[in-house]
């Protein structure tokens, strides 16, 4: 196809893996309130439109005005997109230093999530 090989895309496993540890306990707490909530369901289609209209899915962050852009950078996946483009398409590096904070963020994240899934873990057949 004419693309030649470029060693940017190693880095793509490495992304696909922070992208899945910043996945990971919004996940759990949504699973946690989904079980209290049924139309968690319902929600979660609307919150995963809205995402995905105020992520550079769509545009790309320099078609978004200077004094704006910031503001993208307050959505999580902003960086993770960015990130995947700059490697894939742009063959640069990745925005390291706010996906380790985002790394940071998640694990704090987790701590609680899982806080919260054992202490209610036995609660949630009560419930269901």
């Amino acid at each position: 196809y004419g693309i030649d090989f470029e060693w940017t895309y190693l880095l793509y496993p490495l992304i696909a893996v922070i992208h899945a540890i910043i996945l990971l306990p919004l996940m759990i707490l949504f699973a946690h309130v989904g079980v209290y909530l049924r139309d968690i369901k319902n929600l979660m289609q609307y919150i995963a439109r809205v995402l995905l209209y105020v992520s550079p899915v769509l545009f790309t962050i320099s078609d978004v005005p200077k004094r704006l852009a910031g503001l993208f950078y307050l959505n999580p996946f902003t960086t993770v997109i960015e990130s995947y483009r700059n490697i894939l398409l742009y063959h640069s590096q990745p925005l390291w230093l706010l996906l380790g904070g985002l790394i940071v963020i998640s694990f704090i994240l987790l701590y609680f999530a899982l806080k919260i899934l054992f202490k209610y873990e036995n609660e949630y057949a009560k419930v269901i």
